[in-house]
């Protein structure tokens, strides 16, 4: 600590300084502990799925709430990849899926700024994307798919823990948007006399 006294800095900053040191530290322990319990949950419970369930029969549960049906999905999380135009699926998606989770996982944690429930949010996206993407090289092309829930009319696409918590991630990742957008002060112009 003298060393740091010595080149300049106050008691003061070299405090500040080792808390954003540790606010860094306990930030990159979120987002890789969030990530590999991601990746941990789905491709165990893909291996349970891939292991015992039957090929061409459904299983249902809880009032026909829960449906266990295994499906190997060639398109993107919840059949997306189907959207788009033939020259962009398979290996193309795979690259910009690369890419894009690179991108925003260096993002999360070199970022300091971020609130933590963004941090959450998009680490969970992360994880979700990262294992269904590892399915994908590992399995050619497929992800395998074997939930769906429903109410009353309301039938779910078949999906994966991955494809949950992309969903979960990105939908509190806009939740913690529009709430610091609500909890911000209103913007005053500054008035100046003439």
């Amino acid at each position: 600590m003298s060393d740091l006294y010595a080149a300049g800095f106050s008691r003061r900053s070299g405090r500040k300084c080792m808390a954003r040191v540790m606010t860094t530290r306990k930030r990159i322990i979120l987002v890789l502990f969030i990530i590999f319990s991601c990746i941990g949950c789905d491709q165990i419970t893909k291996e349970i799925a891939q292991s015992h369930l039957p090929r061409m029969k459904v299983l249902s549960f809880a009032g026909d709430t829960l449906r266990l049906d295994y499906t190997e999905n060639r398109g993107a999380v919840l059949s997306f990849e189907y959207c788009l135009p033939e020259g962009w699926r398979g290996s193309t998606l795979t690259a910009a899926v690369t890419m894009f989770l690179g991108s925003l996982i260096f993002f999360l944690l070199f970022t300091a700024f971020l609130p933590h429930p963004s941090v959450i949010a998009l680490s969970l996206l992360c994880g979700g994307g990262l294992s269904n993407l590892l399915d994908r090289i590992a399995f050619g092309g497929y992800v395998v798919d074997f939930l769906s829930i429903g109410w009353g009319g309301f039938r779910s696409a078949i999906f994966n823990v991955a494809d949950a918590a992309i969903t979960m991630g990105t939908a509190l990742f806009f939740i913690s948007i529009l709430w610091s957008l609500c909890s911000s002060p209103p913007h005053r112009p500054i008035l100046r006399p003439r």
